[in-house]
């Protein structure tokens, strides 16, 4: 269950339960997705664009329920001293998941649910999770990182609710317990492992020659990239930033904005790369990471980020960077040396083939679910 589920995710939590769903059904699962009729994260939650009932989003079944009206002005000045990391009262917590997303429609609709039935939440910060597990107890998928919604008292008491914690990654099972004591077991996320890109095909059709640094995703100061971009606009080097994705911050010299692109070009971009450079500090996975080391390219990953540095760790798929000097050198270093990064890049590849294959990780996941 997902707190929307548009045509076209734009989000992480409804990209994997779009695929993980699709998968599920394709070895005999009885899988689907409960969400709201909610168009999209960036839309007013209480507004039903979508048809409520039963729906298809290409290969999946979906149930869409009306979401309740709610107080987004009181929800907003929570959210907002949440979001600076000031301290919140139990009360305001509560106004926190009160006047967050909810559809009692899809609660009553849970509780209707057969025992044999299993529910997985995802991600847990949403009402839509909070109030759903209250009703029917489930399993958590909860894309949970180090951030002040995690304090909260009352995801301490979702859970400790949860019939399971599913985790993308050993680092976000380790922050489970560490945050909440309970197991957290990473089961991992699935990537699509028959991928191919053409770097090249890429520079031509972009003009893009010489060394560069890409970075892939939404283009919002939660995902790294502003420090990023003023790394870039601070240091003049040979090598250029591309960056591929939507969003409102600046252009900076010395970068390359080329907002949405094709799949394949995308793929192709990866296989251009230097380095593909995840900045952010808050990721349970990162699909694109894998994405990019299936294309041969190392990842260069910022070091105050137990996940991606976990991943780059165990793959010896990369390297971690603190701060703009470590990330400068780094670069210098991959540039330098492009034999030591063909073999991070072709390293990563097998981490991501061994671990992460679909095969592997719904095997995992039914295991877990018991379905």
């Amino acid at each position: 269950m997902v707190p929307w589920f548009p045509e076209h995710p734009m989000g992480g939590a409804e990209f994997q339960a779009r695929h993980t769903v699709q998968h599920l059904r394709r070895v005999g699962v009885d899988a689907r997705v409960l969400t709201t009729c909610v168009a999209d994260f960036r839309s007013d939650w209480a507004v039903n664009a979508l048809p409520k009932g039963a729906a298809r989003v290409g290969e999946v079944p979906v149930e869409r329920f009306p979401a309740d009206k709610r107080d987004w002005r009181l929800f907003d000045q929570v959210n907002l001293r949440i979001m600076r990391g000031e301290p919140v009262t139990e009360p305001e917590a509560r106004v926190y998941v009160e006047e967050s997303i909810r559809s009692r429609a899809l609660e009553e609709r849970l509780a209707r649910l057969g025992p044999d039935e299993t529910v997985v939440y995802m991600p847990y910060l949403h009402g839509t999770a909070y109030w759903g597990m209250r009703q029917r107890p489930g399993f958590l998928l909860p894309c949970l990182h180090d951030e002040p919604y995690a304090q909260l008292a009352p995801f301490r008491e979702q859970f400790a609710r949860a019939t399971g914690v599913l985790c993308n990654s050993r680092a976000e099972a380790e922050l489970v317990e560490q945050l909440f004591g309970v197991p957290g077991l990473a089961v991992g996320e699935g990537v699509a492992t028959d991928l191919a890109g053409d770097g090249a095909r890429f520079r031509a059709k972009y003009g893009v020659d010489g060394p560069f640094l890409l970075y892939v995703g939404r283009h919002d100061h939660g995902k790294g990239l502003d420090t990023l971009l003023s790394f870039f606009g601070r240091h003049d080097r040979s090598a250029r930033l591309v960056r591929i994705g939507v969003g409102a911050l600046p252009q900076r010299a010395n970068a390359i904005d080329l907002g949405f692109v094709p799949e394949q070009d995308k793929l192709d971009a990866y296989a251009a790369a230097t380095a593909l450079c995840v900045p952010g500090t808050n990721e349970s996975f990162s699909l694109v990471l894998m994405e990019a080391w299936l294309m041969g390219t190392p990842g260069l990953v910022n070091a105050r980020c137990a996940v991606t540095t976990d991943h780059v760790l165990a793959a010896l798929g990369g390297l971690a960077y603190e701060g703009p000097e470590e990330l400068a050198g780094c670069l210098d270093y991959l540039i330098a040396n492009p034999e030591a990064a063909a073999r991070m890049g072709r390293n990563g590849g097998r981490y991501v083939r061994r671990n992460f294959d679909w095969d592997v990780v719904v095997a995992r996941l039914r295991g877990a679910l018991g379905v």
